[in-house]
């Protein structure tokens, strides 16, 4: 909202040559925009002139603030040009919102930008500074740590910085931009990013290039490739080229790329393929085949290699080295998206969709053909096995991808607890109506019983399919049924005489007792790996997930302990980030021995303080703080000092007194298959 007078005149052949005058009285701009699932608005209030004739900028000065500052003030003409904008920890987004085909697309932009410009009306010096700028676009963040341009009197502009983007699609790299400013026209630009590159439905592609150029005045080429490796197949490339504008007209070629697919957990590939990405107007259509030489499922224990988001808490600056504190405590859970459907629908995902966006909805494959000539081969803790599939076709757009064929095993086994099943019979059915398959399996093994003595055939049975509950997608169904194999003496209860029931059996197959009345104390008996994977697999994980969700913290761990002597006890972790660089934990077992422990890592990553204190109970007697301080080198090598307070102990039976102490300690830590 503006009020004030404004006189303008201008033909309408030429309307530049007109002029303007606006004296703002009161400026007052604003928009909303959605964060952490809130709306906020942002508002910008102040005054401003502006005087425009004879194509110069007589006059302009603009004073805002609310929502950060805007200072902008100068003049161009053909006497004198000096116009300087200092925008600082502001907003955008009210300009953006403004404009008609960024309006439907959600935008949002903030940041430090400082502009100025000199010299004179036809050769003018400019030069651009940016700092934190973060902003989203068509569920695509962006982030500039920092940016800087400078334009010199020949024209010959550069500029060049730190991109980061994330959502859709995530990249980490350098930007570079040359080009030639003559006269207000742009010639033989060129833009360069080099970096990581990591669309979301596939996973990091390393070593990626990507050129833009500009051809003549209005058209646009790019020329992007990414190499891989692969101690198997060896070397890869993929590459993508052709024009942008004014349609795409885009060609991808994959020459034995390895290939990651993270919607799979494609751990190792080798793709052969040649697509093409035309844009008819409405959509932008994907066609062609492609091969895979190889495909190895499993998933990868590593760290997410894509860029933090930019509207996340923290500045965004880059996490390069190895936490010290476990993987579960650095590693944020993805948020529900949405709530409030407390009934979870099966099938595909594709009723209950969350919302899109207006990017992935342009893209429409067209019956893109995926084989896999070399087989399909699954390496998993839980499961090893080889696949084979006369292929998938790919229809539908990027948002709602419908996938349709059949995978069927060839040969491989199940492995529960130390129990080895052998796979007789396993379908993998996409039905093309969404992304996520049914599947069946059908797997053979015996299970020893120590306490019967006996070898027991059993029979695994797994249906499965995907559903959609609370808004997320793709949470996995199954149906687990276990049977005896055969029947004969090796498949009945020696107490009973009956053949084992289906509970029967899966006690044995998960603590290796098919006893269920004396359930408890042979677990004892069994020890202290048989209690955990009949809890953690069939209960705690569950429960867990649960607590943590209604709790609102980002780590809750319940770890049962059985001692020799039959005690149970059991720890109870319960952890929170305060921000993406302060980690606090507590806890606690049901002696009440307690630890609180906060870690904090600087941005950059290079140091990393810790602060811990033992708490029995409400015990202030009890707290011994003890304090760490690491440099991290490089991700493998840190090197650390900490100062370690110890209570004292009295003498007892077996246990030698210990006097209250304070101990200085130094440490090099090396970690191996750090990165």
């Amino acid at each position: 909202m503006v009020t004030g007078p404004v006189r303008f005149r201008f033909p309408l052949a030429d309307p530049l040559a007109g002029r303007a005058s606006v004296v703002a009285e009161r400026i007052r701009v604003s928009a909303r925009r959605t964060e952490n699932g809130q709306t906020v608005t942002e508002t910008l209030t102040g005054t401003g002139t502006l005087d425009y004739a004879a194509r110069e900028l007589r006059n302009i000065n603009v004073q805002l603030a609310g929502a950060g500052t805007w200072d902008v003030r100068g003049q161009y003409t053909r006497q004198k040009v000096d116009v300087n904008a200092r925008f600082t920890d502001t907003t955008f987004t009210p300009v953006l919102q403004l404009i008609p085909s960024l309006a439907g697309l959600d935008p949002s932009l903030k940041g430090t930008v400082v502009l100025s410009a000199a010299g004179t009306y036809d050769r003018p010096r400019g030069l651009l500074r940016a700092e934190n700028v973060t902003g989203r676009v068509a569920g695509l963040t962006v982030q500039l740590p920092s940016f800087a341009g400078d334009l010199p009197d020949s024209g010959a502009f550069t500029a060049g910085g730190r991109l980061l983007t994330g959502g859709s699609v995530g990249s980490d790299g350098q930007i570079d931009v040359r080009g030639q400013l003559t006269l207000g026209k742009l010639s033989g630009t060129v833009a360069t990013f080099s970096g990581l590159f990591a669309p979301q439905a596939l996973g990091p592609l390393p070593n990626t290039t990507a050129t833009l150029r500009q051809q003549g005045e209005q058209g646009w080429t790019l020329d992007a490739r990414s190499r891989s490796t692969n101690p198997v197949t060896g070397a890869g490339t993929l590459t993508l080229s052709g024009a942008l504008t004014p349609r795409w007209d885009l060609n991808l070629s994959a020459r034995n790329y390895n290939l990651p697919v993270s919607a799979i957990y494609a751990r190792e590939s080798a793709l052969t393929g040649d697509f093409r990405l035309r844009d008819s107007g409405d959509f932008v259509r994907v066609s062609g085949e492609g091969d895979f030489a190889r495909l190895v499922l499993g998933r990868v224990d590593a760290p997410t290699t894509l860029p933090a988001a930019p509207g996340s808490t923290g500045n965004g600056a880059k996490d390069t080295f190895v936490s010290p504190l476990p993987e579960e405590y650095t590693t944020f859970p993805k948020p529900a998206a949405g709530s409030g459907q407390g009934k979870g629908t099966t099938g595909t995902g594709s009723s209950t969709s969350p919302a899109t966006t207006p990017l992935l909805e342009r893209f429409l494959f067209e019956d893109v053909q995926l084989r896999a000539s070399g087989g399909i081969r699954l390496d998993e803790n839980l499961a090893r096995a080889e696949f084979s599939t006369p292929g998938l076709v790919v229809s539908g757009t990027a948002a709602r991808p419908q996938v349709r064929g059949q995978i069927v095993s060839q040969r491989g086994s199940v492995f529960l607890r130390d129990n080895e099943f052998v796979i007789t019979q396993s379908n993998v059915t996409f039905s093309g109506a969404g992304l996520y398959p049914t599947f069946t399996l059908t797997a053979r093994g015996t299970v020893p019983s120590p306490t019967t003595r006996q070898q027991v055939p059993v029979a695994l049975n797994v249906t499965g399919k995907f559903r959609t509950t609370d808004g997320l997608q793709g949470v996995l169904d199954l149906d687990t049924r276990l049977s005896c194999a055969e029947p004969g003496p090796q498949c009945r209860n020696p107490a009973t005489g009956s053949e084992y029931t289906q509970a029967e059996l899966y006690a044995l197959v998960a603590t290796g007792v098919p006893d269920l009345n004396n359930l408890g104390s042979n677990l004892a008996g069994l020890g202290n790996s048989a209690l955990q994977t009949a809890l953690n697999v069939f209960f705690l994980g569950e429960l867990e997930r649960t607590l943590a969700r209604g709790l609102g913290v980002d780590v809750l761990r319940l770890t049962p302990a059985l001692g020799t002597d039959g005690n149970v006890n059991a720890t109870l972790t319960v952890g929170s980030y305060l921000t993406r660089e302060l980690f606090v934990q507590y806890q606690v077992d049901l002696s009440g021995n307690g630890l609180i422990d906060a870690t904090y890592s600087t941005p950059d990553g290079r140091f990393t303080f810790r602060v811990s204190t033992p708490l029995n109970g409400l015990d202030l007697q009890s707290v011994r703080p003890n304090f760490n301080v690491a440099y991290n080198v490089n991700p493998r090598v840190s090197f650390s000092v900490g100062l370690q307070n110890t209570a004292g102990r009295s003498a007892s039976a077996g246990v030698a007194a210990q006097p209250e102490s304070t101990q200085l300690r130094f440490g090099v830590t090396y970690r191996i298959g750090g990165r």
